[in-house]
């Protein structure tokens, strides 16, 4: 999958929905300070609108809670809510992030750690998500 997205990232490297997939194989990898830098870059990435997209800022919260930034993955996580409220028609992966976000949210308000996504099959945890 990494080979791919770099592949396809090599043709469009604009293009955000490459970069959040490139970012979440990072993810599911455990490599969260490679995931992070990505989604930073995202963020922080103004020419584009697709950043507006709910699963793209609910993915930057998982990876940055588990960078330990808790008050940023909040944020994200409620800028996906809000985004994923708006979105009419809602295709399945934004009623996931209704249905799931909120309940990150209240976790990690509460001080308990929210149930962010796993990591990718045979990736151990190493014990660094909070």
């Amino acid at each position: 999958a990494e080979r791919m997205i770099r592949t396809a990232l090599a043709e469009e490297p604009t293009k955000i929905a490459y970069k959040d997939s490139l970012g979440w194989v990072f993810y599911k990898q455990g490599k969260f300070a490679e995931a992070g830098r990505i989604f930073e870059q995202i963020l922080e990435a103004p020419e584009t609108p697709k950043k507006n997209h709910p699963t793209i800022f609910d993915h930057a919260g998982d990876v940055m809670w588990r960078l330990g930034r808790k008050l940023k993955a909040i944020e994200l996580w409620k800028r996906a809510l809000e985004l994923a409220k708006q979105t009419e028609q809602p295709a399945a992966e934004i009623q996931a992030v209704v249905a799931k976000v909120p309940w990150k949210i209240d976790s990690a308000a509460s001080g308990e750690a929210p149930k962010v996504a796993p990591l990718g099959q045979g990736v151990e945890e190493m014990g660094d998500s909070p």
